[in-house]
């Protein structure tokens, strides 16, 4: 599978922490909504995301711990996976509600 890391941290303290963590090998490449000039709040950066890949916005599957970024992804139409952790325990239903499937780690 080709994966890319989009985040709305800075480019460098991302690439950092993933090469720091042995895990950078594992992405094709990284967006940031700096790289794409807005937040989560639109799909821009999911968007560049597929055309770093060379795919389809049909052929991804975006996995997401925002629930504002969740609705702007599954809006925009892709798959969604809702990943849980504690900043999202409020909004643990409704994120179940609206994705393809959840994470739990």
């Amino acid at each position: 599978y080709k994966m890319v890391v989009g985040t709305a941290n800075e480019y460098d303290m991302c690439k950092s922490a993933l090469v720091r963590n042995n895990v950078m090998d594992f992405f094709e490449d990284l967006v940031t909504c700096s790289m794409v000039g807005c937040s989560k709040e639109r799909p821009d950066i999911y968007l560049l995301a597929c055309e770093k890949m060379g795919l389809s916005m049909e052929d991804c599957v975006i996995f997401e711990d925002s629930y504002f970024a969740i609705n702007t992804a599954t809006k925009a139409g892709f798959s969604v996976i809702g990943v849980y952790d504690d900043t999202v325990e409020e909004n643990w239903e409704n994120i179940c509600k609206i994705t393809d499937g959840q994470v739990v780690f």
